[in-house]
């Protein structure tokens, strides 16, 4: 090989790594949009997911008040009527 032809080969051969290293940052480039676009799509998705977890709990929240209002409402009026029925059934005193 002649020193012509290894300057054209040294030549070539950066021209060669300068077209990969575009193809490679075109490729990264292309990558990096998509991660960023799916990044957003799934936090949309997970903001979504939150909401409505947040809307079922306060749902199921909301209802276990309600319950919990009805059991205390009725052992409240169940105590009362023990002791309206402990009241009648005391012996009356005899004078």
């Amino acid at each position: 090989m002649s020193e012509e032809d290894i300057k054209d080969t040294k030549k070539y051969l950066g021209i060669l790594s300068e077209d990969f290293q575009h193809k490679l940052n075109l490729a990264i480039d292309s990558l990096t949009g998509k991660i960023d676009s799916m990044e957003e799509r799934l936090s949309n998705k997970i903001d979504s997911v939150e909401k409505k977890l947040d809307t079922k709990m306060d749902a199921v929240a909301k209802d276990l008040r309600k319950e919990i209002r009805e059991v205390k409402d009725e052992l409240t009026a169940h105590r009362d009527n023990t002791e309206v029925h402990a009241q009648k059934m005391r012996p009356k005193k005899r004078a």
